[in-house]
């Protein structure tokens, strides 16, 4: 935290070196908030993106929103894999999906939809649930010109009206993509 405001590249190589060997999983959340906000580098970036795959969630998700905030395209396929990951943690591939739309990643388009999909399933679990939210968060930002047949299902009659307002709010955004 005492490196935060620095912005030097000395702090943001002891943040780097924090996240790679630091045994303490609330130091390395820091060292990814303060190369979050460093100054554009290959190196930071990097950093970032080998976060996603710490040991810790807390970590993994922090780097995640990092990885958003800084739109570093080079590691949307570490992304895609944290989302795709059935044994990681619940926020982390909720945050992974949110983070694919910021990417403006459309490759994941089919695959966030898949996801999305899963808001209209009666009983769906929590888990899934919000996986699902983020997918369609996702969607809003990538804004695909088929958005409203790929929501189709979540306005059907059937849905719940809370998913049925969501698939409203996200037709109407307008897309951060092009």
């Amino acid at each position: 935290q005492a490196l935060a405001g620095d912005g030097s590249p000395a702090a943001s190589d002891v943040a780097r070196w924090a996240l790679a060997r630091d045994a303490w999983s609330f130091v390395r959340v820091q060292a990814v908030s303060l190369l979050a906000h460093a100054p554009a580098s290959s190196e930071v970036d990097g950093a970032l993106a080998a976060g996603l795959h710490d040991a810790s969630a807390r970590v993994r998700g922090a780097a995640l929103v990092a990885v958003g905030q800084r739109r570093i395209a080079s590691a949307r396929g570490a992304v895609r894999e944290r989302l795709d990951d059935e044994r990681e943690d619940t926020d982390v591939r909720a945050a992974a999906a949110r983070v694919l739309g910021g990417l403006c990643d459309d490759t994941s388009t089919e695959r966030l939809t898949d996801l999305a999909r899963r808001l209209a399933i009666p009983g769906a679990p929590e888990d899934d649930q919000q996986i699902a939210l983020g997918a369609l968060e996702a969607l809003a930002v990538l804004h695909p010109a088929d958005l409203a047949e790929r929501l189709r299902p979540l306005m059907a009659s059937s849905s719940p009206p809370s998913v049925q307002g969501a698939a409203k709010r996200a037709l109407a955004a307008r897309g951060l993509c092009r």
